[in-house]
């Protein structure tokens, strides 16, 4: 059965993976028996989750009690990765798969090995498994139909330095050092992104995977949004603090095998902790993943897969830059869209700046402090909207 019959069955007909029971058809949500793990099907080469934003503190069940445990909730990362998935279904007509942990994080910690993510309740490990089971699952059916996928987790930190933190379980010390060096194979063979570096359609490096003009981080970056490591941000410093990703993406990304690759997203608190600022962070994030997946893993994605995929979602036609970001009193813009004209809003709605894009260059030193998000438009197209930060 080739790839394309295989992906037109899965929009019709249900999913029985080998050796399970348990049919999946794409679209459907699926949960564990006391209805603490959630799997959403996707039809995607595409795999969310979201293992420590979950609410649920049930009495029936003791909080965790072991030495080094973590217990803190990663705040609205559960409503970030529903909101990409919905996004992504919106702007492709298509599903991601999305697995989410809706036990709170003092009960499972789903990001952990089974004793310490569980504390030895069996209740907790049947939930800790069904995660685990599902994100499998889900990778299983992206192979059947695709060959290699992305797997995505979302995480969020409470660093000082505002920006994206992006891991591979590539450490800090490693990023520090020259691109041979993460060029080398005793890099390579921990990071989550192996596959990808072994094979991908434009022949880039490890490096520049990680940090280069193609690297998530960097194209996160571009798109309003700091991050490390990137083109921009190509390390963190001896003093600053970084998570290179946990058991999750080091569990389901390739650097053991397969073909499915893993990323770990943490998400600064100036996105998570305004609904403006989450809602900016979607829809970069929705645009981004859906282009990284274009630049790297298929360059028929569109003909060979979804067919609705970059017909509806593609908005970087005429792409555009701004900086600096963070910015005090400049904002620089460069955009080649012809005739084009630029919206700033302070909130979704809110309107602080309109005019034509003349000179390319925005006075904002009279702007109040916080986050902003540009539209730039003609009389043809919209391009899709950035956000920056007013110092």
């Amino acid at each position: 059965m080739n790839i394309i019959k295989s992906l037109i069955l899965s929009l019709f007909s249900s999913i029985v993976l080998l050796g399970q029971a348990q049919t999946f058809t794409s679209g459907n949500t699926y949960v564990d028996s006391n209805s603490y793990i959630e799997y959403f099907v996707g039809n995607l080469p595409l795999i969310l989750s979201s293992p420590h934003g979950g609410y649920l503190e049930p009495d029936s069940i003791p909080r965790r009690d072991c030495d080094g445990c973590v217990y803190q909730r990663d705040s609205y990362t559960q409503e970030l990765t529903r909101g990409i998935k919905d996004a992504i279904v919106s702007k492709t007509g298509c599903y991601p798969h999305m697995v989410i942990n809706l036990l709170h994080r003092n009960r499972l910690d789903a990001n952990r090995d089974i004793i310490e993510a569980a504390d030895s309740n069996t209740t907790v490990e049947k939930s800790w498994e069904y995660f685990h089971r599902m994100t499998d699952t889900a990778k299983a059916i992206a192979t059947r139909q695709y060959e290699k996928g992305l797997y995505i987790d979302m995480h969020a930190h409470a660093h000082s330095i505002q920006r994206l933190e992006i891991g591979h379980a590539v450490w800090k010390s490693d990023l520090q050092q020259s691109d041979n060096h993460l060029n080398s194979q005793i890099v390579l063979e921990k990071s989550t992104i192996k596959n990808l570096a072994n094979d991908n359609i434009n022949n880039l490096s490890h490096a520049q995977l990680l940090r280069g003009e193609y690297s998530l981080g960097t194209m996160m970056h571009e798109s309003g949004f700091p991050s490390v490591p990137s083109s921009t941000d190509s390390f963190p410093l001896d003093t600053q603090l970084f998570f290179t990703g946990g058991y999750d993406v080091k569990r389901h990304g390739s650097r053991n095998g397969g073909t499915i690759d893993a990323i770990q997203i943490e998400c600064n608190q100036s996105w998570r902790f305004t609904s403006a600022g989450r809602e900016a962070f979607i829809d970069s994030a929705s645009n981004t993943l859906i282009e990284f997946v274009k630049t790297h893993y298929f360059s028929d994605f569109k003909a060979n897969y979804c067919e609705k995929l970059l017909s509806t979602s593609n908005t970087n036609q005429e792409s555009y830059s701004m900086y600096p970001n963070p910015a005090r009193n400049t904002l620089y813009i460069n955009c080649r869209l012809r005739n084009a004209s630029i919206a700033i809003y302070k909130n979704p709605g809110i309107l602080v700046f309109e005019g034509k894009l003349v000179n390319e260059q925005i006075d904002i030193s009279k702007f109040p402090s916080g986050i902003y998000y540009v539209r730039i438009s003609n009389a043809h197209k919209s391009l899709s909207p950035k956000a920056f930060v007013k110092q």
